[in-house]
């Protein structure tokens, strides 16, 4: 296992871990948040909760991307 396999795996393992203690959370961040606000409030914050993940793994797909084109891999 190359260093940047072991670092992908470190990251990935840290990736999974905060969404799996997020996911955890959510129900009691959204009662807390329906009681002080409105509960739209509520199921905004679990949207926002939910489509970040895939926000994160665009972002690291386009780096990804910019990466090889500099390095002359790309199309």
């Amino acid at each position: 296992m190359t260093s940047e396999d072991k670092r992908a795996a470190l990251a990935a393992a840290l990736f999974i871990a905060f969404v799996a203690l997020g996911l955890w959370l959510m129900p009691s961040i959204m009662i807390g948040v329906g009681e002080r606000v409105s509960p739209l409030a509520g199921a905004l914050i679990a949207l926002i909760f939910i489509v970040a993940p895939f926000g994160v793994l665009w972002l690291r797909a386009r780096a990804q991307r910019r990466a090889q084109d500099q390095a002359g891999g790309g199309k």
